[in-house]
């Protein structure tokens, strides 16, 4: 009897002790956060769930990157606190994050800057990661984007037949020498253009101060930019340099001919040229220039179409070119020519 006794009190203090530990406290079950908890990322105002992608697209490794501001938004039952935002890629991208740990509320959001900036071509892939208190397997979002060169533009002038190998092909402009724009080959060993003054005029050389024989351009004494109609050779057998390019085809006071935008397209990643646009401005000092409305092609003809001529007018001309590829990367980095010579629009003979 009194064994009976015993067991039934020891039955009697545990289940006491039960109620106790139960009403004193929250049992795990009540304050564990829900596993299945989602946390939702929204950017541009797309909705992305846990273990999506987000995609870039093409960037520049020239720019500034592309910035996004994600918010994070918690749609589960419970609040939640978020211990953690790591980056996988931190040379590629980078995060700016709130404080932590930060605790949000049901329905509740907070907002996570990031930047994509490729450091180089190819594909760059990473995820961001975010651990959340009492969960085991952190939310994911997985990156994807794309180094890619946008395309550029070089002004200059092509050069052909100038006495030696070295001296042919592509020049860029680089600037200005006794302030008129001089020109620089894209190879070495490197050889100049050059308006050297007005004895001299125009040269090729190897030198940016001697002047081999080849190189003196005979006719062109002006301080212009070079002719369409191509340069001659001062002295010697070589045979006559001629020239394809240059900024702005077109430097004579003749207005039957039309004005071309002449250049050297040119894409890191080898993709075509496409749709490439071109703005023309004019000015009749050579200094302030005025954007001509309508003038979007790449050659610009009304010069040869002016109703008034009376009296004869001044005038100069500039292109602004913005590359266009046709697949990869594009941006809106345009490239200004430098000015044609004085044109002088005067009546034409009839």
């Amino acid at each position: 009897m009194k064994k009976n006794a015993l067991n039934l009190i020891c039955i009697g203090l545990i289940i006491v002790a039960s109620i106790i530990s139960c009403t004193n406290g929250n049992t795990p079950s009540e304050t564990a956060l829900d596993a299945t908890s989602p946390i939702v990322f929204t950017i541009d105002g797309t909705e992305y769930e846990t273990e999506a992608s987000y995609d870039f697209g093409f960037v520049d490794p020239d720019s500034t990157g592309i910035t996004k501001t994600i918010t994070l938004k918690n749609t589960g039952d419970n609040e939640i606190t978020v211990t953690s935002i790591t980056l996988s890629d931190d040379v590629n991208y980078s995060l700016t994050i709130p404080a932590l740990p930060s605790t949000t509320a049901v329905d509740g959001t907070a907002e996570v800057v990031l930047t994509f900036r490729p450091q180089g071509s190819g594909d760059l892939n990473a995820t961001v990661s975010i651990q959340v208190d009492g969960i085991d397997d952190p939310f994911v979002l997985n990156l994807t984007g794309e180094g890619n060169y946008a395309p550029t533009v070089k002004f200059g002038i092509k050069v052909s037949g100038a006495g030696t190998d070295n001296a042919n092909g592509f020049y860029e402009r680089l600037g200005f020498k006794n302030l008129y724009p001089y020109y620089e080959t894209t190879t070495i060993p490197k050889y100049y253009c050059f308006y050297k003054d007005p004895n001299t005029g125009w040269v090729v050389s190897s030198s940016i101060d001697t002047l081999p024989e080849y190189s003196v351009l005979d006719d062109v004494r002006d301080p212009m930019v070079p002719p369409t109609s191509g340069w001659v050779i001062a002295s010697g057998d070589s045979p006559a340099p001629s020239l394809t390019l240059h900024d702005i085809a077109e430097t004579e006071n003749a207005v039957e001919l039309p004005l071309t935008a002449n250049y050297l397209y040119s894409d890191a990643e080898g993709d075509a040229e496409a749709s490439t646009t071109y703005q023309w401005y004019n000015s009749s000092d050579g200094e302030n220039f005025t954007e001509i409305s309508g003038a979007t092609s790449k050659i610009y003809e009304s010069v040869s179409s002016k109703s008034e001529y009376n009296p004869p007018e001044s005038e100069y001309y500039k292109v602004e070119i913005t590359p266009v590829a046709s697949t990869g990367s594009n941006s809106d980095t345009s490239f200004m020519s430098s000015s044609t010579i004085e044109i002088i629009i005067e009546e034409p003979q009839v």
